[in-house]
């Protein structure tokens, strides 16, 4: 799925949080009950307006089930493109660059990458009590590259997530100093 550069190393990753998840499930799940609540309360009305037309071939109540199975088909689909979005987006937090892993539907990945040298400013928003208690948040880094703003929605823990590309990005800077300082005094003594 991706390839690591020489002596590159995957320190972290970064996900959404499972809230984001269960948030996302629990209306797929409310919508797929939606119709047999609908029947239940309602059955008086449906009986004369909708299914007195069908009753004459005698079909009404297989095809009312049928339909309803077919509609929880239908939204079994969406629970699995759901589960397939939060499972495949990550950023993978390597000691030489960043890797942004967002999926779009079933099959549309889009891999974006910048170096941690590169990285100018990060960001954290909490937006409320509740991801204040459970723990996400948006973690926003913005670069100097073509790609100006990277950002992940509903990040599980973002301060630790920014510590370890704080953590990171020091290392990495520190690490291409030296390399300018070793280049400077080799041209040097020449």
């Amino acid at each position: 799925m991706i390839s690591l550069e020489p002596n590159e190393n995957i320190i972290g990753t970064a996900r959404k949080h499972w809230f984001i998840f269960v948030v996302e499930i629990f209306f797929a799940l409310v919508v797929a009950v939606l119709p047999a609540l609908a029947v239940l309360f309602f059955a008086a009305p449906l009986e004369q307006f909708v299914l007195a037309p069908l009753k004459f071939q005698n079909v009404s109540e297989p095809f009312l089930i049928f339909c309803y199975f077919i509609w929880l088909l239908i939204i079994w689909i969406v629970i699995a493109l759901i589960w397939t979005d939060y499972y495949l987006d990550v950023w993978y937090i390597t000691n030489q660059r960043i890797i942004d892993v967002e999926q779009r539907g079933l099959f549309h990945r889009k891999i974006s990458t910048f170096r941690l040298e590169m990285i100018q400013d990060t960001t954290i928003e909490i937006p409320g009590i509740l991801a204040t208690l459970i723990g996400y948040g948006n973690l926003q880094i913005q670069t100097a590259g073509q790609n100006e703003k990277f950002t992940i929605r509903g990040v599980s823990r973002p301060q630790r997530v920014n510590e370890i590309i704080t953590r990171e990005y020091h290392r990495a800077r520190e690490a291409l100093r030296e390399v300018r300082l070793m280049s400077e005094s080799n041209g040097a003594g020449k």
